[in-house]
């Protein structure tokens, strides 16, 4: 084979033959606020993307010894990760195709000196392709759709200089340590939790026409929600602010979700450090 193929699309493959071929690299619909940059990075670039591995198959005989005894370590060093079949050859070949890179251009070694981080952060992409893959869930979309309204898109019935986001602390809620129980009264879950009305988020999102809630319904996002990794306990009262400038907050029941879990999982990362700056806050919005 003398090339690579990229096929970009909305719906990833779900054929486990197809898969097991792929190497899957996921971009969030709705792009996070230190990837924007990266949007102008790589299309000012992408006339030169194929450059690399033309290099490799033009001095293909030079690299050679090169190329397979890296490929050998590599598929070795997945291997003690945990990676399988075609995942460990999948990504032991792009690892070896680095390593030929820098033989063909040392000037480039300064690239190459994190080379165990670079290894680390693909086994990272692999385990949270795997969760993915292994827990497709709807709420996903939900996740996603929030951080976007929370991080990124203004509330339009907001006006400047107070402009504030569509979902923001009168939606959600980080508690840093909470011990959760269940029925019987055993502990199953000590740290941080997220408290989400989500109801309120839900009625927002419609209030604005946000694509989700024509998709899919709330009732079928909340018994996904109840089946998965995140969810830790629902109708738990927790201290919500019920309008932008109320100095008083209300009990509401809200879902409990596992931060750790949200995290491990790259799941709203920003609308999670949101909510600790709303925290940080709390006192000084509720007395001013």
């Amino acid at each position: 084979m003398k090339a690579c193929v990229v096929m970009t699309g909305n719906d990833k493959p779900t054929d486990p033959a197809v898969l097991s071929r792929l190497v899957i690299l996921n971009f969030n619909k709705f792009l996070k606020k230190g990837e924007l940059q990266r949007v102008s990075d790589v299309s000012d670039y992408t006339d030169r993307f194929s450059e690399f591995l033309a290099l490799i198959l033009e001095n293909y005989q030079d690299v050679r010894h090169t190329f397979f005894a890296s490929l050998k370590q590599n598929q070795k060093y997945l291997s003690n990760q945990g990676f399988e079949g075609r995942t460990v050859n999948n990504w032991a070949i792009i690892l070896a195709g680095v390593r030929s890179v820098e033989q063909l251009l040392p000037g480039l070694s300064l690239w190459f000196d994190n080379f165990e981080a670079f290894r680390n952060e693909i086994c990272n992409a692999i385990r949270k392709e795997q969760s993915l893959h292994s827990e497709h869930n709807p709420i996903h979309e939900l996740f996603q759709s929030m951080e976007h309204y929370a991080t990124q898109r203004f509330d339009p019935a907001s006006e400047p200089p107070g402009k504030y986001f569509t979902l923001d602390h009168r939606h959600f809620r980080i508690k840093e340590f909470e011990e959760v129980r269940d029925h019987n009264g055993e502990v199953i879950y000590r740290g941080p939790v997220l408290a989400v009305h989500l109801k309120r988020v839900w009625s927002s999102l419609q209030d604005i026409r946000a694509s989700i809630t024509s998709e899919m319904s709330l009732t079928v996002l909340e018994s996904h929600l109840q089946n998965s990794s995140y969810f830790l306990d629902k109708s738990v009262q927790m201290l919500l602010t019920k309008s932008m400038g109320a100095k008083k907050e209300g009990n509401v029941r809200c879902y409990i979700l596992n931060v750790d879990e949200l995290l491990s999982k790259g799941m709203m990362e920003e609308l999670i450090e949101k909510a600790r700056e709303y925290k940080k806050n709390r006192v000084q919005r509720l007395t001013f």
